[in-house]
């Protein structure tokens, strides 16, 4: 009995140790890849949650990033509770900017508010957001 639980134990504790940075990312709701500033990035959004998550990619890092933000509020205001839904309306790639067009739906009944921003690549490096009322 002793060997069958201890057998038990490391089985789990060997698919707890598999579980890395490196496994694929999964339940993506909106994505997009393009090369900005001689740097491959990508930005993806995952079922329920209303956060975006840029990355610039490691060359040959098959998929690992090696700088990557999350963009999850707007001038101190968090997509998760400060909002009612955040849409992700577009994702737009320019030589060395990512920019983002954001429906965000007020708690109240207060408008619809749109917001494009910007986020910049520099080499490894982002930067951002820089964001606009439309």
């Amino acid at each position: 009995m002793k060997n069958l639980m201890l057998l038990v134990g490391l089985a789990f504790s060997c698919c707890a140790l598999a579980v890395d940075e490196k496994d694929p990312v999964v339940n993506i709701y909106k994505a997009d890849t393009a090369v900005i500033s001689g740097k491959l990035v990508r930005y993806y959004q995952l079922l329920g949650s209303p956060c975006i998550k840029i990355q610039v990619l490691k060359p040959g890092g098959k998929g690992a990033a090696s700088n990557s933000m999350d963009f999850c509020s707007i001038s101190g205001k968090s997509f998760n509770t400060d909002f009612s839904e955040v849409v992700l309306e577009k994702g737009e790639f320019s030589n060395n900017e990512l920019l983002f067009t954001l429906t965000l739906m007020s708690l109240t009944q207060g408008a619809d508010i749109t917001e494009v921003c910007k986020f910049k690549v520099d080499g490894e490096a982002l930067s951002g957001p820089s964001c606009d009322t439309h």
